[in-house]
Order: C-alpha cells, then sequence, then structure tokens
C-alpha cells in the first residue's frame, strides 16, 4: 500500500512537469486556456503584404456563476518590455477575443463587395504586434482577486530586400561575359508563399537580382537561366546555383552561372519524293514576325537544310516553276533541331498577271484581284502594284480590281492566250484626301481612320502611302513614330492581321513608343511594326510578303464609279464580255446584216422596178 501512494505521487509530478504552463494556467478554480495562435507560430509580412490582423482566441473556466464578470487582459511583450495591452471581459460561454495586427504600416486594402469577405483578415486593430520574437500574455482575474495566466510564444517576420550578384558566363567560354541574359531567383517562403524575380545582365554579364529576405529566418534562393532567346541564341543554364540569405541580410556574395546558348536548324524534304528536277525548286524559311528571309536550292535526292538559324518561329515553304507547297509553321524556340515534310502540289490551270495603277500611272501599293468563277483573291505587290494569279482553269472570267480611296473596276479576261495580262487603271474617288509633304502627296483613303495634323498623321486603321517622294513627314501607327525622309513608302495597320511599313525608295526612322529601340528604314526594306516585338527591317521580299499577310476577300466595300460609261463597261465585264468582244459581236453583227439584208433590198427593189 506503501508502495502504491509512492507511484501515485510519482505519476502526478511526471504530468505536471510534462504540461506546458503556457498553454493554460490556473488556481483551483479558475484557469485560462488559449486556442490560437499556436506556440511558436510565425506570421509573416511582406514589404507590399496588405494591412492584416488575427484573433487571440481562448476561453475561461471560471465557478463564478457569471463569467461576465470575469476580466481578461492581453499583454503583447517584445524584450522585457511590454508593447501593447488589451482588456475585455469573457463572454457567457466564458470565451474571449482579442483582434492584433502584424504589419500597422502596410498598404489597406480596396475590396469590391464581391470581396467582403477578404476585410475579415485585411484590417488593422487597436493592438499591434512588434517584430521579432513577441510573448503573448493572457490573464483572467476574478472579482474576488483571483487570477490564473496562459503564455504563447510567436514570432512576426516584416521581410525585407536583398541584392544577390549573379554573374552569367559561357560554358564553353568562361571568359566571354553573356549580356542580356534574363536571371531568375525563386524561392518558397515559410513553405508556402512563392516569391520569383528576374533582373538582365548587363555588358559584363553581371546580374543584380533584388530579392526578398526575411528578418528572422534563412531564405534559401535559387537561381537559373530559364530557355530564353536573346539575339537569335537560345540560352539555358547548364545547372542552377543556390544561394542562402542569413536573417535580415540586404547584400549576399556573389554567385556564378554558366549557361550555353545555340542556334536552330531546320531540316526537311519534300512529298511526295521523286519530283521532276528537284534543283527548280528553292526552298524558303521566312522569319515571323518581321519577314527575314533564308533560301536554299533542294538536293538531288529532294531534301533541304537551313543550319545556323536564329531562334525564332518561321513559315517554311517551297516552290518551282508549275509547282507550289502548303507552308509549314515551326517555332525553332520550341524544338531548336526541327524536321518538316513539305506537301508539293502541281498547279493545273492558267496564270494571270497584271498591275493596278491609278489613272496618272502611280502604283497602288494596296489593292485586290478577285477572280469570283474561280473563287480566289490576291493582293497586289505594295511595291509595284502586281499581281499573278496561278491555276485558273478557265476559258474566260471576270477579274475584279478594288482598291482603298479607289472605284471598283471589272474586266473580263480570255485565257486562250498563253499568257493573258490585265491592267487596272482606277478612277480615284472625291473622297479620298491628299497630303502635300515635299515632291509627293501622302494619299489618306476614306476607309482609314486617321487624324491629319500639320506635317503628323496619326493611323488608328487602314492604309496611308505616298504619290512621289515625302520629306519631313511623320506618321505615328501601332505605338510607333515614323519620321519620313525623302521617302517613297507605304503603311498597312490592320490591328491584330498586319501592320506593315515598307519604304521603296529614301528613308524612314522609326522610334517605339515603348522600346528603346530607334531603326532606319531604307529604300528596299520593310518593317513590322507592333509594340511588343523589337524593330528590326528586313529586305523587301515578295515572297515574305505573300506569306506574312493574310489572305482572304478584299476588305473593301464594292464602290463603283457611277458614270454611264464606266457602269456599261463594268457591266459587260461582268457578264463576261470584254471591250473587243462587244466590238468584234457589233462588227460581226453589221458584216452579217450587210451580206444577208443587202441581197434582199436589192432583189426587192430589182423585183418592183420591173
Amino acid at each position: 500500500m506503501k508502495y502504491g501512494y509512492v507511484v501515485a505521487i510519482a505519476l502526478a509530478l511526471l504530468l505536471f512537469a510534462e504540461a506546458d504552463p503556457r498553454a493554460s494556467a490556473q488556481s483551483s478554480q479558475l484557469s485560462v486556456n488559449l486556442l490560437t495562435p499556436a506556440e511558436n507560430e510565425t506570421f509573416y509580412a511582406g514589404p507590399q503584404s496588405l494591412t492584416y490582423s488575427f484573433p487571440v482566441n481562448g476561453w475561461v473556466t471560471t465557478a463564478n456563476p457569471e463569467p461576465t464578470l470575469v476580466k481578461v487582459r492581453l499583454e503583447i511583450i517584445s524584450g522585457s518590455q511590454v508593447a501593447n495591452t488589451l482588456t475585455t471581459r469573457a463572454q457567457d460561454d466564458g470565451s474571449f477575443s482579442f483582434d492584433v495586427t502584424v504589419n500597422p504600416l502596410g498598404p489597406s486594402g480596396d475590396f469590391t463587395p464581391d470581396q467582403k469577405s477578404c476585410s475579415f483578415c485585411h484590417f488593422i486593430s487597436d493592438a499591434s504586434l512588434p517584430r521579432g520574437q513577441v510573448l503573448l500574455q493572457v490573464t483572467a482575474t476574478e472579482p474576488n482577486g483571483n487570477q490564473a495566466t496562459a503564455k504563447r510564444n510567436i514570432v512576426v517576420d516584416h521581410s525585407g530586400y536583398a541584392t544577390v550578384p549573379v554573374k552569367v558566363v559561357l560554358a564553353d567560354k568562361p571568359e566571354q561575359p553573356a549580356p542580356n541574359i534574363p536571371v531568375s531567383g525563386s524561392t518558397r517562403l515559410y513553405l508556402w508563399r512563392t516569391r520569383y524575380q528576374v533582373a538582365l545582365t548587363d555588358a559584363q554579364g553581371l546580374a543584380q537580382v533584388r530579392v526578398e529576405s526575411l528578418a528572422q529566418a534563412p531564405t534559401h534562393y535559387t537561381f537559373r537561366v530559364e530557355p530564353t532567346v536573346v539575339d537569335g541564341m537560345l540560352y539555358e543554364s547548364v545547372a542552377p546555383a543556390s544561394a542562402t540569405l542569413a536573417p535580415g541580410a540586404t547584400t549576399a556574395p556573389a554567385i556564378t552561372l554558366r549557361v550555353r546558348g545555340r542556334r536552330g536548324q531546320i531540316n526537311g524534304s519534300l512529298n511526295p519524293k521523286g519530283l521532276p528536277d528537284p534543283s527548280g525548286f528553292t526552298v524558303r524559311a521566312i522569319r515571323v514576325p518581321d519577314g527575314m528571309s533564308y533560301s536554299t536550292p533542294l538536293s538531288p535526292d529532294g531534301t533541304f537544310a537551313f543550319n545556323d538559324l536564329p531562334i525564332a518561329e518561321y513559315i517554311v515553304a517551297a516552290d518551282a516553276e508549275g509547282y507550289t507547297s502548303l507552308s509549314q509553321r515551326v517555332n525553332l524556340a520550341v524544338t531548336p533541331d526541327a524536321g518538316v515534310s513539305l506537301p508539293v502540289i502541281a498547279i493545273h490551270g492558267h496564270t494571270l498577271r497584271g498591275a493596278v495603277r491609278d489613272v496618272k500611272g502611280n502604283a497602288l501599293p494596296f489593292a485586290w484581284i478577285a477572280v469570283e468563277q474561280a473563287g480566289l483573291t490576291h493582293r497586289t505587290m505594295p511595291d509595284s502594284g502586281t499581281f499573278s494569279l496561278s491555276g485558273l482553269d478557265l476559258t474566260s472570267a471576270t477579274a475584279v480590281s478594288s482598291a482603298p480611296g479607289y472605284y471598283h473596276q471589272a474586266q473580263a479576261v480570255s485565257f486562250l492566250s498563253a499568257s493573258p495580262s490585265l491592267d487596272f487603271a482606277l478612277i480615284r474617288r472625291p473622297e479620298t484626301r491628299s497630303i502635300a509633304c515635299g515632291r509627293g502627296d501622302i494619299i489618306v483613303p476614306p476607309e482609314s481612320r486617321a487624324s491629319i495634323e500639320k506635317e503628323q498623321i496619326v493611323l488608328d486603321y487602314g492604309w496611308v502611302w505616298s504619290a512621289g517622294e515625302c520629306r519631313e513627314h511623320r506618321i505615328v501607327v501601332a505605338g510607333t513614330n515614323v519620321t519620313l525622309s525623302n521617302a517613297r513608302f507605304a503603311i498597312e495597320y490592320l490591328p491584330d492581321v498586319s501592320t506593315w511599313l515598307y519604304v521603296h525608295s529614301g528613308t524612314a526612322s522609326v522610334e517605339s513608343s515603348s522600346l528603346a529601340n530607334v531603326v532606319t528604314v531604307r529604300g528596299g526594306e520593310m518593317l513590322a511594326l507592333a509594340n511588343n516585338t523589337r524593330l528590326a527591317p528586313a529586305p523587301y521580299d515578295p515572297a515574305a510578303v505573300t506569306a506574312l499577310t493574310r489572305a482572304g476577300p478584299s476588305p473593301i466595300l464594292l464602290t463603283w464609279e457611277p458614270t454611264l460609261e464606266a457602269r456599261l463597261r463594268d457591266g459587260m465585264a461582268q457578264t463576261g464580255i470584254g471591250l473587243a468582244q462587244a466590238t468584234a459581236l457589233i462588227t460581226y453583227s453589221l458584216i452579217a446584216i450587210l451580206f444577208v439584208v443587202a441581197p434582199l433590198v436589192i432583189l426587192v427593189w430589182w423585183s418592183r422596178n420591173r
């Protein structure tokens, strides 16, 4: 029996020793229990975190029949100093709650009505928490003076910023720096809050990556170069590098990243193989979006290869006399070594060639030729106004020409001749505007949305071009400023479809409003204009123009010249009767009348006079 008492006392002492006095403490009839926060819980706030608060919740157990008479006091202690104090009374069920703010200097949230639940956490309370190690002490006091206390230790971590220098070198040439390479640093703070920062390397290959750094715990970062294209080279880090920032660090030792760079390659063949005279084929790889064109002949075995290509997206196509191919898109940023098989199609039927000009002989850079009987529409070339339609398996047809700012015109064409040709001379509509600029005019058709100021045109949609050379004029289009200098030019701006500057002669200086990129476009060059691309002129190439401008019907509404002569001409053409055919028909009719009617008249006259 004596030993039983000893064992009982030992067990009681053991349980007392294992109990956490900070979780709850009580007198014989009063106890305080804390529900939240947890012991050693960390409350994190970043430099840009919205102000937020959390509750200190718990309950008291008392023998007093009225728990609301029990006073509850929260003391927020930092080191040996009491930073803040809050008091309240227990509820009828003995529960209590205090709201405390983690980051009182954080920006306040501006929430919409459907985000009202966010305000449950993002608000500022009457008590703020200091940074670092904090002790929360809750004391309950009964009216008779009995007290009980509970404690919680928490951590308040307000992070800051640190700069990590990262040196990027080429793996095969460590002495050579790699400029303009984006270096990323990533981490997961307290295993749940991801952070990702990027910085570009300078001319010496050094990137200063500004990262977030915890104040109360080490911060582990991983640095790498994600696959990225810079000046036509695909760069990627050989292996990531790590760095650990000490708590509260603002700088870190430099680390080195080795990267490898490579160019692209396109290999392929024509399908089907064994086509006649492979040497007659030319294969082109046209870079998107700037239109830089690369070409190569077809090998005797029907294969082709483009080596050492800048990493970009390309349109690959082949053509030869009497043959064409379906084009294919290849993105070397996804697959640096790409293989393609180009389906080849034999062209049957006739080819119609010609040009579209105005009545003064000036080429119209933006015009469309439609042959309705064949269901074909083709654009003219911006430099010359010429066109070429192949695969017309017809004996005769009607071709309709349209251009912004000009009346439509129809012509009948017969394919009895080997190489039919049509030249259109379109009549200008009266609402088309001309702006004098040096030795030429800038044409602004009514289909374009443009505002005209002194020596400046702001083009929001459509087309503008020059008849002659323009000097010292500026055109604002697609986030760029185009300044002309004795230039003959054409601009097409169809958002999400086609945005191009063609300079036929002279020069144009182009400056982007969103990129620090100023280029000079010279005669015989073209430039893709876009806010999100680096401006890079390319030599004018009709094949690139055809590949990069969307095919389809003319975007110009039908507008026919109202004169009677034009109506008769276009009407006959639309019915398939050309002017020569009409003349021949009238001539043959007159001859027939002469040979048939004249003998009858003579016979009647002779019979009467007899």
